[in-house]
């Protein structure tokens, strides 16, 4: 294997790599007069039919360092499958299905075809009967088509696995195996991925030939800048913070990460509800619809993408500006993806990170996976709100007070001002209604009641009590009200679904006992509870059941209930109460019974004691 890694920014340009004139004019007309490095390294390779490994980050021009030297090798009068790319997403297919077009742009007759989930089978199928030369796609798709076999592969001279890594952690290695097996003896491949697993190793070892390696190492200064934040979730709810970051941070686009499909619908019409121009992708959507989403995006009539991780797979939109994960994921992998959406081709970035009081030990993984720290940030106050709307307010004030169209509504005034009132007044009533949906006026925030405990320390100490462990198991008092909720076991609902739902409308409260019987849901919260929080949960639906949330008159279960494993023996009048009556091991054996069968002495269930005293 060879190995060429460089650091270097030396520049080289596309002529001096020998590119036939068709495929530098392309690259040209495009912008590009210089190669990077990863394409200054693996296009003499590829041009000479060598097999190559190539180790770069996403954004470093992989796919012009594979695609340009393939095409270049392409026999324009084969109407078959000569070059095959394989990507993790469909987004990435679409993608490098575009470049490649834009890469062929005077090579005659060369169309790519881009194969994916999503897409109906005739339209595909159509176009490799009609001579597809270039074709990029999913694996899974690529797999039905050979077992199909409306793909032929045997005039195939070269593929190529692009970000390999991520197709084999997204479980496509069964997939890639079965396509390589199906691949001519003496195919050309290339392999590009970030990141060199022990799996990556096996699949180079196994299927490429004596490959030529290109590793190029990061250059400092190179690297994305994306300032990265947490928030510890108090005193306010995820909903509630959500709004405040996205009013007050200044971003082109948005990407709000959440962990599944339920909460992305959930999120997105939250957003929408407070006129925030929104749209949801997720697993379940068409692909007609995730297009359409995505081009919403890059034309600027969508500014906010709620999305799932699997969904924003390969995500490349370079005005997205900001990533807020509503929830952390669970994998550091997740993490990266998520914040890697934003800082793209040199812009700068923000991320900003939801953490409950649970995830705090999620979030130190992340730390000290990444390697990097990561500031906690406040979120906005009701007075840093007012200070960010007026100063706004000020400035659209400013900039409409020199538009030429105002006479008319100069004339407007003298009709509407009523004489009788100071113009003061009529301007303060007029701000009023301008701004009823970010009012300019915001009411002083009360104290909170609970702070976020996230001192390691000051937990660890408070679960220790005259010198003895006590756990975190809620205890019923009368600081609470009985709430009724309207799903229960039968809708499949769990505790942890009611939690998540309740602190999305309210800070971290205290809740109490939660019983989960069979159609319904009894929950112990605190009797300051905000009512306004219980009419947004009961606009809310969990596993398609609108919530009904509705207090009862009890106050709290009661401590010592039947089945509580707490204080059991109250249900008993205590062990030691009890009088021994007798069992119906102590009745007379009966040999009609016919269960003469039996062997081993009877038993004396008395207790010892009795039997002692007897003695």
């Amino acid at each position: 294997m060879t190995d060429n890694s460089i650091s270097s920014n030396q520049q080289v340009t596309f002529e001096e790599l020998g590119l036939p004139t068709a495929i530098i004019k392309a690259v040209q007309d495009l912008g590009f007069n210089y190669a990077t490095p990863i394409q200054t390294q693996a296009i003499p390779y590829l041009l000479q039919g060598r097999d190559i490994l190539g180790l770069a980050q996403t954004g470093s021009g992989k796919t012009a360092s594979f695609m340009l030297p393939l095409l270049s090798n392409l026999d324009l009068k084969l109407p078959k499958v000569q070059i095959l790319a394989l990507t993790p997403t469909r987004e990435l297919a679409n993608q490098v299905s575009q470049a490649t077009s834009d890469f062929a742009k005077y090579l005659p007759g060369v169309k790519p075809l881009a194969i994916y989930g999503g897409q109906p089978y005739g339209v595909q199928i159509r176009s490799l009967r009609e001579g597809a030369q270039v074709v990029i796609a999913t694996p899974g798709r690529l797999v039905d088509h050979i077992k199909r076999g409306t793909i032929d592969l045997s005039h195939l001279k070269a593929i190529v696995l692009d970000e390999a890594d991520e197709m084999l952690s997204m479980g496509f290695a069964d997939s890639l195996e079965e396509i390589l097996s199906h691949v001519p003896e003496h195919t050309q491949h290339a392999l590009f991925s970030a990141t060199m697993p022990r799996t990556i190793e096996a699949i180079t070892k196994k299927h490429l030939n004596d490959p030529a390696e290109v590793k190029i190492n990061k250059v400092k200064g190179n690297e994305p800048k994306i300032e990265q934040f947490y928030w510890l979730q108090y005193p306010y709810s995820r909903n509630q913070a959500l709004i405040r970051f996205l009013e007050v941070e200044e971003y082109d686009a948005a990407i709000i990460f959440v962990k599944t499909k339920q909460g992305c619908n959930e999120v997105c019409e939250f957003l929408l509800k407070h006129n925030i121009a929104a749209a949801c992708l997720h697993g379940d959507m068409s692909q007609e619809v995730r297009e359409s989403t995505l081009n919403g995006l890059r034309n600027e009539s969508i500014n906010v993408l709620v999305a799932t991780d699997v969904a924003a797979r390969g995500l490349d939109i370079d005005r997205i500006d900001l990533v807020i994960n509503y929830e952390l994921p669970n994998e550091k992998e997740n993490y990266v993806h998520r914040v890697g959406r934003t800082g793209r081709a040199g812009r700068e970035g923000r991320s900003i990170s939801f953490v409950g009081e649970r995830e705090r030990a999620n979030l130190y993984a992340i730390e000290k996976a990444s390697g990097k720290q990561l500031n906690e940030i406040k979120a906005p106050t009701n007075i840093e709100l007012e200070n960010h709307r007026r100063e706004k307010f000020k400035k659209e004030l400013e900039s409409k007070i020199n538009d030429p169209h105002l006479d008319s509504y100069a004339k407007l005034v003298d009709e509407l001002i009523p004489t009788d009132y100071e113009p003061t007044q009529v301007l303060a009533a007029l701000l009023n209604l301008a701004t009823t949906d970010r009012r300019l006026v915001l009411p002083k925030e009360k104290p909170a009641r609970h702070p976020f405990r996230y001192d390691r320390e000051f937990y660890a100490k408070s679960r220790f009590k005259n010198g003895k462990y006590e756990n975190d198991r809620r205890q019923s008092n009368n600081n609470f009200d009985q709430y009724v909720l309207n799903v229960g076991r039968n809708n499949g609902v769990k505790v942890q679904d009611i939690i998540q739902v309740i602190n999305r409308h309210s800070a971290r409260i205290s809740i109490g006992n939660i019983r989960i019987n069979s159609n319904s849901t009894t929950i112990e919260l605190p009797k300051y509870f905000d009512r306004r929080a219980q009419q947004a949960i009961a606009n809310e639906s969990l596993y398609g059941v609108k919530l009904d949330l509705r207090i009862t008159n009890n106050q709290g279960f009661n401590g010592n209930r039947e089945g509580y494993r707490g204080n059991r023996f109250n249900d008993r009048n205590g062990r030691d109460n009890r009088e021994f009556n007798g069992r119906r091991n102590d009745r007379p054996f009966n040999r009609e019974r016919n269960r003469d069968d039996r062997q081993g002495y009877q038993r004396d269930n008395r207790r010892f004691d009795k039997r002692k005293n007897n003695n």
